[in-house]
């Protein structure tokens, strides 16, 4: 009976009626058993037409010693060939000298005269050192006894400007100075340039500003020696000052 209801209202095989289609898929659907066709995933991509694909490109790399690297450079610098005065003095690599004016040096400075480690000279040639003294420290024994004396080459010439006598204490001595050159070495009183010396009288020190009388000018290689010409019982040592000027 129940098949007879199902093919009456359907339609379907023995009925002699054409099936509903329309009701048999709603009564499908409605039961929950529509057979689904597969359908492949699919990934669907809208179409943006105002954006672009743009590729990041990396500077190149350089890679060999020959490329060129460009260095911007100001002012003036010196060369393996050339020179560049450098204020009021000149350095050249080339030769290996410095030079300048009379402000800076001299005379040109060269390898030969030129102090570095190792090597050592004479400053004579050196600008700047226009006045300096001349120290002699006489000493001799408990007491200081006529005829005591220091000597002293100058390797400059210069001109004497001043004498100052300091003692170890206050007492009474006179000093005078001889000068000769190496060749005739030692000096003799014969020798004296300081007229009649330095004084000084019962006081712990004396000065003479004028040098009145003195031969003041000194040549490079003069030797001078500073001898006591009068014994004094209490002072054992005595520093004698001779100011110069260049």
């Amino acid at each position: 009976m129940g098949a007879s209801r199902e093919n009456s209202s359907t339609g379907g095989p023995g009925s002699g009626r054409k099936p509903d289609v329309l009701k048999m898929a709603m009564e499908q659907r409605n039961a929950k058993v529509v057979p689904l066709a597969f359908v492949p995933d699919e990934l669907i991509v809208p179409n943006y037409s105002g954006l672009q694909a743009v590729r990041k490109t990396d500077p190149s790399i350089v890679t060999s010693e020959t490329d060129p690297v460009w260095l911007s450079m100001s002012g003036s610098f010196v060369t393996l060939t050339g020179s560049q005065i450098l204020t009021n003095k000149t350095i050249a690599l080339a030769d290996n000298t410095i030079s300048g004016t009379s402000g800076s040096f001299n005379t040109a400075v060269t390898d030969a005269n030129f102090s570095y480690v190792g090597h050592t000279h004479n400053i004579t040639d050196i600008a700047g050192l226009t006045s300096g003294s001349l120290i002699f420290v006489v000493t001799s024994g408990s007491s200081l006894i006529s005829g005591s004396y220091v000597d002293l080459m100058v390797p400059f010439d210069c001109t004497l400007t001043q004498a100052t006598l300091l003692p170890d204490v206050s007492g009474s001595v006179t000093f005078r100075i001889e000068k000769d050159v190496y060749a005739n070495y030692p000096p003799t009183s014969a020798d004296n340039i300081s007229a009649g010396g330095v004084i000084l009288t019962a006081n712990s020190k004396a000065q003479n500003t004028t040098l009145t009388g003195w031969t003041t000018a000194i040549n490079p290689g003069d030797i001078l020696r500073c001898v006591a010409s009068g014994s004094a019982t209490t002072i054992k040592q005595v520093s004698v000052i001779l100011d110069y000027t260049r």
